[in-house]
């Protein structure tokens, strides 16, 4: 028996559900049939674990929160998870899923879940080309592989970082606090599982495991072994990307036919992202791009009471007119910690006034989609219905399509293509 049939057998067998706490709304980029907790509480999870599903994704959205903030939102949704499992008398597991370009609150929100404990972590992304080889983590960027320390996500104004090996990195971002102990390919794939659950073994508080992985096949291994060490007695704190929570969750995509969407009515499209990515594709909606309803940067840094009465109107005229209006920040970085918090209230408090207009929205952003989600159409649940294209996941929202679009993810035609799709 392989190492990867007897993975896929380990993480099914296993009884315990699964809480993914997902530090925005992309982590369904590869899941399908699953619920999203928009506003995690313990009657969420009472839910969940009353219901047949073997996992559940808790949105945190802490990549737009301050470190402390974002340390406390996990902590709460980790113990809320724990109450909610004493009363049913079940066991869970935590994943915390988070990006596969290494941004993020990785280290705080691991020790929010378990203090002074060993981790595992593995940011693969494969469905996108993000992997790790050689103790090094690869972006795809135009089809080729470039270590992430030389992307645009690198550069990330709250996030950024230097380091092109992984264990480099973890002793950047935590300030020495952790350390990393790596696997390779040839022991992961030669040794099997047991490579993984022997590191983890031997690793000790504030030590991450981060073994390479650059095949599916590999993620299952990693899986098994983390299962191996867990049954054994290791306590474990997982940080991932969406490719392993997909394999330790036992999720499975569903491709859904972009040509069959047309006729769902009045259509949004919102833009918060200010990544290169972003840019090319709202550049690529041609007319549509040149009509945006933007929103100033310093109108809304500067709380002028008329903005929003103003940009609700413009929607709703062209939702009149066209059938489709896109909501848009201005395509510049924005400058100052506080100022994308500013705008993704002034997008949230649009479109709760426009809500009600709207048949099915495309957002490009992951912290947009979730501030539009929750605070815009006041959302506590979603449903994954499947995949639109790679790495973009289709929401029922309250039987609402809505569209989530990483800022980083998709090829310069894929909003206009989207577009297509539901305003034919």
């Amino acid at each position: 028996m392989t190492a990867a049939t007897h993975e896929v057998f380990a993480a099914a067998d296993d009884h315990r559900r699964v809480v993914i706490i997902d530090d925005d709304p992309t982590g369904t980029h590869t899941a399908s049939d699953i619920d999203v907790v928009l506003r995690p509480d313990t009657a969420a999870f009472d839910a969940f674990l009353r219901g047949p599903r073997k996992a559940v994704f808790a949105l945190s959205n802490t990549r737009a929160l301050p470190r402390s903030t974002a340390a406390a939102m996990v902590s709460g949704i980790a113990e809320q998870a724990r109450t909610a499992a004493r009363a049913t008398g079940q066991d869970i597991a935590f994943l915390l899923r988070g990006d596969s370009a290494l941004r993020g609150h990785v280290f705080p929100e691991m020790e929010a879940v378990a203090q002074n404990t060993s981790g595992l972590f593995v940011p693969a992304f494969l469905e996108r080309g993000r992997f790790t080889r050689d103790g090094v983590h690869y972006v795809s960027v135009d089809g080729t592989a470039v270590p992430a320390a030389d992307t645009e996500f690198a550069r990330d104004s709250v996030f950024g970082y230097r380091s092109h090996s992984i264990a480099d990195w973890v002793d950047e971002v935590t300030q020495g606090r952790w350390k990393a102990r790596t696997v390779g390919l040839d022991a992961l794939r030669e040794r099997g599982y047991v490579a993984v659950r022997d590191a983890l073994f031997d690793a000790g508080p504030h030590e991450v495991v981060v073994p390479d992985a650059t095949e599916h096949a590999d993620l299952e291994t990693i899986s098994e072994g983390l299962i191996a060490a867990e049954r054994s007695g290791k306590s474990v704190v997982t940080r991932c990307g969406v490719s392993f929570a997909s394999v330790r969750a036992c999720l499975r995509s569903r491709t859904i036919d972009e040509a069959k969407l047309s006729g769902r009515g009045r259509l949004l499209v919102i833009c918060g992202s200010v990544s290169e990515t972003s840019t090319r594709q709202v550049d690529a909606l041609g007319e549509l791009a040149n009509r945006r309803i933007e929103i100033s940067t310093a109108a809304s840094i500067g709380g002028c009471p008329d903005m929003v009465g103003e940009l609700t109107t413009r929607i709703t005229a062209e939702l009149d007119v066209h059938g489709v209006a896109m909501l848009s920040t201005e395509r510049s970085e924005h400058l100052g910690p506080d100022t994308p918090i500013m705008l993704l209230d002034s997008i949230a408090e649009i479109v709760s006034v426009v809500a009600r207009e709207v048949d099915s929205v495309i957002v490009k952003g992951g912290i947009t989609s979730s501030r539009v989600a929750t605070d815009g159409f006041r959302a506590r649940h979603a449903t994954v219905a499947g995949q639109l294209m790679p790495g973009v996941p289709l929401w029922l929202l309250e039987n609402r399509p809505f569209v989530v679009v990483p800022g980083s993810v998709g090829e310069d035609d894929a909003l206009r293509r989207l577009v297509s799709a539901f305003a034919g």
